[in-house]
């Protein structure tokens, strides 16, 4: 008889088969237990008295940590899918394309982003709490917007994975979008502000979306565009992961 588990169902498990790869010991531990330990001392140390505040303080390096993270560890990890031949065995389940590729891009950018943008959060409001207890809408609202900004990190990394279909190239070429998506974001604003063009500011502010979401929870004006870029890029890059995959991707 044909198998009545729902794609829900395999999905998941293929989640946690392969997580045991892209989360293992002793790597992701030491990364958590990492972000936690500067977590504690970033919320011991900073007069804080806004939870959104506390919230950027802690996961401004965080963020940084978690690309990291992603372009060595699941955007490599990804590629050396493919070079192993493991994914030809995901593929052999009984579960469709769209699903191993929904299925992977869970298990190597979603799950560890918001593992190690969580643990950090979960540190400092046990020592904040007071603090945090008054804004934690807000608390919770900022960690959505560092988790947006990872993903569209996580996704660029992942195009850069099945396209490349090599670890070295992967992690060297997600690393270097990483830089330069942040450096042009600089480029943008410093360049609007030398020449006069309110634009190229507005553009290079929209390109960190954690950043707009803080302005506009400290009361600042912020343009509806600028807080919709990065979802909508996030959105539109994960769409052609996941149509890329399902319509063109070989594993050979």
């Amino acid at each position: 008889m044909p198998s009545k588990t729902s794609p829900v169902v395999k999905v998941y498990r293929l989640v946690m088969i392969d997580s045991s790869d892209s989360l293992r010991p002793p790597g992701f531990d030491l990364m958590i237990l990492l972000i936690a330990t500067l977590g504690a001392v970033l919320a011991s140390i900073q007069p804080i008295v806004e939870a959104h505040v506390a919230v950027r303080i802690i996961l401004d390096p965080t963020l940084f940590a978690t690309a990291i993270f992603l372009a060595l560890r699941s955007s490599a990890g990804i590629t050396s899918l493919v070079q192993s031949g493991v994914i030809n065995t995901y593929m052999s389940y009984p579960l469709s394309r769209l699903g191993v590729a929904v299925g992977l891009f869970l298990s190597r950018v979603l799950i560890p982003a918001a593992s190690l943008l969580l643990v950090p959060l979960i540190v400092a409001g046990v020592i904040l709490w007071p603090t945090i207890s008054r804004g934690l809408d807000n608390y919770a609202l900022m960690y959505v917007a560092y988790l947006i900004q990872a993903l569209l990190y996580g996704s660029m990394f992942t195009v850069i994975a099945v396209v490349s279909r090599s670890p070295g190239t992967a992690s060297v070429a997600s690393i270097a979008v990483y830089f330069t998506y942040n450096v042009l974001s600089l480029i943008f604003s410093v360049l609007g502000s030398s020449m006069g063009v309110s634009l190229l500011v507005d553009i290079g502010d929209a390109m960190g979306f954690n950043y707009m979401v803080y302005r506009s929870l400290l009361g600042e004006h912020v343009l509806l565009w600028q807080l919709a870029m990065v979802p909508i890029l996030t959105t539109i890059l994960i769409a052609s992961i996941l149509t890329y995959f399902t319509r063109r991707f070989e594993p050979v």
